[in-house]
């Protein structure tokens, strides 16, 4: 078993930076929060009665949608990642940008709709890092960072409450006994203890997602952002996809590929196997190696999949592995030589 852990939640790290990041908008203790708030806005000044959301997506989308008990329903995208849908006069419709692969069609859309037009950047935010857009946007930082906020590019009214800030900071407190449990590991590990940190990591969390919304983020949350050192994150990701990316593309269908010719910042490098329990095979074997590789995003239960065949597939056979900024080249070569050995 390897000692040093690849993946899995983000850990306190200071890796600041003197010149401060610029971003205008609202900030929230969750990518959830900040799309409820949105969504909220949106749907009271432009008259909106159903929300269509994507068929391949997050299940906390739908969980919003749910919560503000607007009418919701779905569409499918074709293999370019791109939406096949069809807008009503009072629709508004969600766009993902996937990987980074849709960008520019989702903009597209966005331009030509307007005010009736919603795009989760959780994927790609750090390609526009100026943040310059000219449509709504939201994205959750918790795939990025150890920072588990959420943003969107418009005004709130959402105050700030100092009971719900209270979990965010107990969150932070956990990331850093984390990193130093991460720092000290040389032999062995300990595998109890790391299970009773995913533990209280997700106790936290639930308290933190159910008493946030309509609640703004923190000044702690807001400075963490604003000072955090984005500029190496970007370069580091871009050096770890390259690496991993030219090692495997000749033996997977790397999916985000287009990210390296492209020059975009990746969030995962992404695979898609021949079937589901392939996939669940190579998944469950790097765990055993420590290489924890998440799903975005699992079948949501009771979703109806008949008329989403490839978002079904997509949900079953994909796997993404990560390049992140924790990780070095040795750590990508170490993620390599385990596929390789694996196949």
């Amino acid at each position: 078993m390897n000692n040093n852990i690849i993946g899995g939640k983000f850990f306190y790290d200071k890796n600041f930076s003197k010149r401060k990041n610029k971003i205008k908008g609202s900030f929230f203790f969750n990518g959830r929060s900040a799309f409820y708030d949105l969504l909220k806005k949106k749907t009271k000044e432009n008259n909106i009665r159903s929300i269509l959301l994507p068929a391949f997506t997050c299940k906390s989308l739908i969980e919003v949608t749910k919560k503000l008990k607007l009418k919701t329903s779905f569409y499918s995208i074709n293999k370019s990642f791109e939406p096949n849908f069809s807008i009503k006069k009072n629709d508004l419709i969600v766009l993902i940008d996937y990987f980074g692969i849709n960008c520019s069609k989702n903009n597209d859309i966005a331009n030509y709709y307007n005010n009736r037009v919603i795009i989760d950047k959780s994927h790609t935010f750090l390609n526009n890092f100026k943040h310059q857009y000219n449509q709504s946007i939201f994205f959750s930082l918790r795939k990025l960072s150890f920072l588990c906020g959420g943003f969107h590019n418009e005004f709130s009214k959402s105050e700030e409450k100092k009971s719900v800030e209270r979990f965010f900071n107990q969150i932070v407190e956990l990331q850093k006994e984390k990193a130093r449990y991460i720092k000290k590991i040389i032999k062995s590990r300990n595998i109890s203890y790391e299970l009773s940190l995913i533990e209280r990591f997700e106790k936290l969390e639930k308290k933190l997602l159910s008493n946030s919304y309509n609640i703004k983020g923190s000044k702690t949350l807001v400075n963490l952002y604003k000072k955090y050192n984005w500029n190496s994150i970007i370069k580091k990701r871009k050096n770890n996809f390259k690496f991993l990316a030219g090692e495997l593309k000749d033996r997977f269908k790397i999916i985000n590929y287009n990210n390296l010719k492209e020059d975009k910042t990746p969030i995962f490098l992404v695979i898609k196997l021949s079937s589901s329990k392939k996939r669940d095979d190579i998944r469950n074997k790097l765990i055993k190696n420590s290489i924890f590789s998440p799903v975005l995003w699992p079948k949501i239960k009771k979703f109806n999949y008949q008329k989403f065949k490839y978002e079904e597939e997509l949900c079953s056979r994909t796997i993404c592995l990560p390049i992140d900024q924790r990780y070095d080249i040795k750590n990508m070569n170490y993620i390599k030589e385990i596929i390789k050995n694996i196949i």
